[in-house]
């Protein structure tokens, strides 16, 4: 089959689908990526034949450019014959539904999470659940990364149960992200982590506020945030970092490529996300490295934790104190139980989320709709 994988960023694309696009190459199948320009073209072309969709707008309003997205989508279907598509985030999931419409090409929608829209209950939300409708009707299959997002297009009738499939996000490769080494931090030295896109509902301001009181306890321990500007309204802002690293509240890392290293030197992984996630990605690698996590009891979020929190904590989300005493139980663990919830997560890893599996579930989406 001649299939492409689309998504709203080059970046994403490599990050998060490079292990899909080589199992189907594996498989024998064709495979190009689409996806608006951006600075990880040249390394997907590494992987696969690379083709731009640059009318699609991350903050696009205007109906008209937004009409071009369906035009420029339904060009790329005739022009490289594909015989599937496998598209991830709204407006390749909305817009790539709506170009198929008359043609034969199979596709694969991926919600990976229903996002700040369906946070909200005003016009947005209900533009947003009209568009989704209307382009996930010609769906061949809807796929999507937890339970909660499914069943709230169900009982909203945005989509048929008969046409969707769950998969453990999207998974991680458990071969690159390798158990850490032994845990040998004392608690009172930990050094915290949150890696996040730098905006409010990914618990940013709850982490520093939590790491405030903390820190009147155990002053030596590090809370790391790592992530990259965002250009959202609720955008932390650069100000607020500088404050923050000039407080020597937390430590402002920027981005890096090559996570996998950076959690070498970390003992606890935090993300008190209330955003409407798929699975985070970085709750993946976090379990997969074998580090205990603290995460929210919130959609999404709360898969990654094992219903014993035998490999982390789970907390209220929005709630700082709720945090902070998730920390303070992490600080006060001796090692030999963090060590344990650490290979307590490295098994869950292997066990639900590695990428292979993920793989060859779309293997076998592929397969049902041929």
């Amino acid at each position: 089959m001649r299939i492409a994988v689309i998504s709203n960023t080059a970046w994403s694309i490599y990050n998060f689908r490079a292990g899909l696009i080589k199992g189907l190459q594996a498989e024998g199948h064709d495979v190009i990526a689409a996806a608006p320009e951006d600075d990880y073209c040249d390394r997907i072309k590494e992987l696969c034949p690379f083709v731009p969709l640059n009318s699609i707008q991350p903050k696009g309003r205007n109906i008209f450019k937004e009409l071009a997205v369906v035009k420029e989508m339904r060009q790329l279907y005739k022009r490289e014959k594909l015989d599937a598509i496998i598209s991830y985030t709204i407006k390749p999931n909305v817009y790539g539904g709506l170009a198929r419409r008359g043609l034969p090409v199979k596709t694969i929608s991926t919600i990976n999470g229903l996002g700040y829209a369906f946070q909200s209950s005003g016009m947005l939300n209900k533009l947003v659940r009209l568009l989704y409708k209307m382009g996930l009707r010609s769906s061949s299959l809807v796929v999507f990364q937890n339970k909660d997002d499914r069943q709230e297009l169900i009982d909203l009738g945005v989509i048929q149960a008969q046409n969707t499939r769950l998969t453990p996000g999207s998974g991680v490769d458990i071969s690159k992200f390798y158990q850490r080494p032994s845990f040998t931090r004392a608690g009172q030295n930990m050094h915290f982590l949150l890696s996040a896109r730098l905006v409010a509902e990914k618990g940013i301001r709850e982490y520093v506020e939590a790491a405030r009181i903390v820190k009147k306890q155990y002053p030596e321990v590090v809370y790391l945030l790592l992530g990259m500007p965002a250009d959202n309204p609720s955008a932390i802002t650069q100000q607020e970092i500088q404050d923050w690293t000039k407080d020597q509240v937390v430590n402002y890392v920027g981005k890096t490529d090559d996570m996998n290293s950076f959690m070498n030197d970390v003992d606890c992984l935090v993300l008190p996300s209330y955003y409407r996630e798929g699975i985070p990605r970085v709750l993946l690698e976090g379990l997969s490295k074998g580090l205990p996590l603290i995460s929210t009891d919130s959609i999404g979020c709360r898969e990654v934790i094992l219903p014993d929190q035998s490999n982390g904590k789970l907390i209220q989300p929005k709630s700082i104190e709720s945090l902070a005493e998730a920390m303070l139980h992490m600080i006060e663990s001796a090692l030999e139980e963090r060590q344990k919830m650490g290979e307590a997560s490295r098994q869950y890893a292997i066990s639900r989320f590695d990428e292979q599996l993920v793989v060859k579930q779309y293997f076998d989406f592929l397969e049902e709709v041929s």
